[in-house]
């Protein structure tokens, strides 16, 4: 979502970025994943904090967070989650209003035991706009020992209330969305999830493959098995047929074990390109799978820190085909290619040529950034000759 030109400008900043030429980005942060709290009520056996233990209960420092709003504004998205339950902080909700008055799409995800009444309330008042209900099984008794502490009833009851309190307010906000990750016990539930999320009236459900943290756990695992890919498509079908969205996350299951890749060809990180990951305390990660911090987002500063040197070496390794064993194998490993960056530059010409938000000097200096970019990409891969992003997005704005 695009609500205010100083997002359209870093969207178009952001697609720059991603053509993976550059260590150092010209765009703040796009993406937000803020931990607001580390404390969870739940104890469910196959979560990263029972795997390798939770390292603290707390919650994060609202005035810390506020004063770094500058730098959020311009983003496109902001996940108000980590690992532990959001809604335990009792500040949640300024959280949430703090970022949708500075025009931000604000998400968070829930484990559905805190949707009580006043919650419920809440969220439809502030409007989220978006709410993840983690759900890994439609029958109780499964439901209850993947889920420990949450009670399936309850979870089903908050969820159908939260939606009738949409209905009778006549709003579309949240958009509810049923979250399941899918494993050796549950993968053949996938099709009943639809089921359960249309009974519940919510708008999507999206399904991600098992991370797996303990080789004791290994065989679980189900990604790149006919098992899931028959559960999937059964799914597929089934939201078709009732009208729910579905989608498929694909998570690496195995941590930081290594997969094969190109060796010495140039990559880039779609996640360390335009997402930053601010924890509890400010500390700074690039993603759930790297443990160690690069630096201290609040102390830095959120658009400091996203271009600090520990930021930079990461991206440089990765144009230069040094690639660690976590990122092997990731959903958001690309390989730079001559087609990548000009797919990147097309879509950035695009919005520069069509975006109604932009004034004639945006437009100019945007253009001039793209065609620098096209210039650096052409004296690296000089046989790849294409119509210039520019001439493109000029045909688009013409339609």
């Amino acid at each position: 979502m695009l609500n205010t030109r100083q997002q359209v400008i870093n969207r178009v900043l952001e697609l720059i970025d991603m053509t993976f030429l550059d260590d150092t980005l010209l765009q703040k942060p796009a993406c937000f994943g803020v931990a607001v709290t580390t404390l969870c009520n739940l104890r469910c056996p196959y979560c990263v904090r029972e795997a390798l233990g939770a390292k603290e209960n707390l919650h994060m420092d609202y005035d810390a967070f506020a004063r770094h709003i500058g730098d959020i504004k311009t983003a496109r998205r902001v996940s108000l989650f980590g690992l532990g339950e959001p809604f335990l902080n009792p500040r949640f909700f300024d959280f949430v209003k703090l970022c949708k008055d500075a025009g931000v799409y604000v998400a968070t995800s829930t484990h559905g035991m805190s949707l009580k009444p006043e919650v419920r309330e809440k969220l439809v008042d502030l409007q989220l706009d978006e709410l993840n209900v983690s759900m890994d099984a439609t029958e109780k008794k499964l439901f209850e020992t993947l889920r420990l502490g949450a009670n399936f009833d309850t979870v089903v009851g908050q969820v159908t209330a939260l939606a009738e309190l949409k209905r009778a307010r006549g709003v579309p906000n949240p958009m509810i969305a049923i979250n399941m990750v899918l494993h050796a016990h549950n993968v053949e539930q996938a099709p009943d999830m639809i089921r359960l999320a249309k009974k519940m009236d919510c708008q999507s459900v999206s399904f991600s493959s098992a991370v797996i943290y303990r080789p004791e756990d290994e065989s679980i695992n189900v990604l790149d098995t006919p098992r899931l890919e028959k559960a999937l498509e059964a799914a597929r079908r089934m939201g078709e047929r009732l009208g729910i969205d579905m989608f498929f996350w694909r998570q690496k299951a195995f941590g930081a074990r290594p997969d094969i890749y190109q060796a010495g060809a140039a990559y880039g990180c779609g996640q360390l390109n335009s997402t930053m990951i601010v924890e509890r305390n400010g500390r700074m990660k690039t993603c759930c799978y790297i443990e160690e911090y690069q630096g201290d987002a609040f102390g830095e500063g959120l658009a400091a820190a996203f271009n600090n040197e520990s930021m930079r070496k990461l991206r440089r390794d990765m144009m230069e085909g040094r690639v660690r064993p976590e990122c092997q194998g990731c959903v958001f490993l690309r390989e730079r290619t001559p087609f990548w960056i000009q797919g990147n530059l097309n879509e950035a010409a695009r919005i520069t040529e069509t975006n109604e938000l932009l004034t004639e000097d945006d437009r100019a200096k945007l253009r001039d950034l793209i065609s620098d970019t096209e210039r650096l990409k052409e004296a690296i891969y000089p046989e790849h000759k294409t119509i210039a992003a520019t001439e493109i997005g000029a045909e688009f704005a013409k339609k």
